[in-house]
């Protein structure tokens, strides 16, 4: 017999299974035990953690926000992970995880992204000199985008390159670098901790793609936000350059090249991209660094190489809204699939 599937009335859900019926957090300990619970998990989740990790009715653990690392660490530090290892404890998230874990990943921040950006997209690059090499932009600190700055500014590639180190607004972390005034957002202008309003899902001002970050730089420098594990998780900070029309070198799992090959082309023969399929992170660094201190030895070469990658980039432009489109449709069937593989009925 098929379990009715309830969902909470904060669930990111709810836009793609608009007849499931809702629960509030005060109705979820009363919930039916045969029923299948879609059950939000986070740090600012709605629901009690003691709840959580004591009901009584089969659940699907819902973070649209997390995958790979950032997810598998979010399961540990809840109790969850050994039961997701086995399988015994269905998830749906945004990246890859472990094999054994019953997972479907949605990718939604494909589509948060381009919520945010609807105002690029018709954006067209401008193929001309540019002020600063390239782009790169840091907030949470995380031990490979130390590195990679470290290495970056050991080959003085941060002197021409357009910046910022935010480390969550605390020096305590390092020295915080924000970009030039004339390149950040006017929100942040006057913001006492820029770092945690990049991060406020409300508003996200860290989802905008800002055109003059672009227009100013010949390509993109992306440090993911994992890549100890091998598994991939796609964010704002890959998708934010295939808007703009932006080449991009990206420091992030084993996994990640080939998944994202997958959906959009990146830039062999014209870069470099041996640097991905390194097993040790560590050498993933430094070899990306020394790619870009190859792509930017002659500047007078630079605009050359955004000519001849402007297809590319067109081609992932319209590869991108076009998924963005697709996506409501798209993820509802694979949502209404999973579910009825875990016994669900909708």
């Amino acid at each position: 017999m098929k379990k009715k599937v309830y969902l909470h009335n904060k669930s990111l859900l709810r836009e793609f299974l608009k007849d499931v019926t809702t629960y509030t957090s005060e109705e979820f300990k009363d919930l039916p035990e045969d029923a299948l619970v879609i059950t939000p998990l986070g740090y600012s989740s709605p629901l009690e953690r003691h709840d959580v990790k004591n009901a009584k009715f089969e659940m699907v653990l819902e973070n649209l926000y997390e995958g790979s690392s950032t997810f598998i660490r979010l399961l540990y530090q809840f109790g969850f992970l050994k039961s997701a290892l086995r399988g015994e404890c269905p998830v749906i998230c945004s990246g890859e995880t472990p094999e054994s874990c019953s997972a479907l990943n949605i990718n939604y921040f494909l589509y948060k992204t381009g919520q945010a950006n609807l105002q690029n997209r018709d954006y067209k690059i401008k193929i001309t000199e540019k002020p600063y090499t390239f782009l790169c932009l840091n907030n949470r600190p995380r031990p490979h985008r130390t590195k990679l700055l470290e290495y970056l500014n050991s080959f003085n590639l941060l002197d021409d390159a357009l910046w910022s180190n935010l480390l969550l607004n605390n020096s305590e972390n390092g020295e915080i670098v924000r970009l030039p005034k004339e390149f950040d957002m006017p929100e942040l202008d006057k913001s006492e901790n820029i770092s945690l309003r990049l991060m406020e899902w409300d508003q996200w001002l860290a989802g905008p793609a800002i055109p003059k970050q672009y227009d100013s730089t010949y390509f993109s420098v992306i440090a993911e936000s994992t890549i100890m594990h091998r598994y991939s998780f796609f964010t704002e900070k890959i998708y934010k350059p295939i808007i703009m029309g932006h080449p991009f070198l990206t420091l992030a799992s084993k996994n990640y090249y080939p998944d994202l090959r997958k959906i959009f082309r990146t830039f062999e023969p014209y870069l470099d991209e041996v640097f991905s399929i390194h097993n040790n992170w560590e050498i993933r660094v430094s070899s990306v660094v020394r790619e870009i201190d190859r792509l930017v030895y002659d500047r007078t070469k630079l605009v050359n190489f955004i000519k001849r990658v402007e297809p590319i980039c067109r081609h992932n432009q319209e590869t991108f809204w076009k998924l963005y489109d697709e996506y409501p449709q798209t993820t509802e069937i694979k949502l209404r699939k999973y579910l009825s593989q875990l016994g669900g009925q909708v």
